[in-house]
């Protein structure tokens, strides 16, 4: 039986994987972009944009079925991956080591009107 240490470093090696897989897919567009001289190449635009979003979809996948959580606290995330504070917020959720306690400093980081 894996134990519950283990299974966090494997979520956080998918999550690593998948945002390895994001920068891969954006790196994709941006040659297609500079050398795609005429036409693009329709399989290059299909497989960088789904590695594009690869670390998204997989972050959501992981707070959605993540028990570390309460629910209250799963929402609280995912309505902050969804604010103006969207990619602080997934890196808070990529580094961080206690998600309860870090939802905690991002829900005082919604209720402070957007600078924006």
């Amino acid at each position: 039986m894996m134990s519950r240490r283990n299974t966090k470093r494997r979520g956080a090696l998918v999550l690593a994987g998948c945002a390895a897989l994001s920068a891969l897919g954006l790196l994709g567009l941006i040659l297609m972009a500079v050398l795609g001289f005429e036409e693009p190449s329709l399989a290059l635009w299909t497989s960088s944009s789904i590695f594009l979003f690869a670390a998204p979809a997989s972050l959501i996948v992981h707070i959605v079925m993540t028990k570390g959580l309460t629910r209250q606290q799963k929402r609280l995330w995912l309505r902050a991956l969804l604010s103006v504070h969207g990619g602080r917020v997934f890196t808070a959720y990529v580094r961080s080591r206690d998600r309860r306690r870090t939802a905690e400093r991002i829900a005082s980081l919604l209720r402070k009107p957007s600078a924006y």
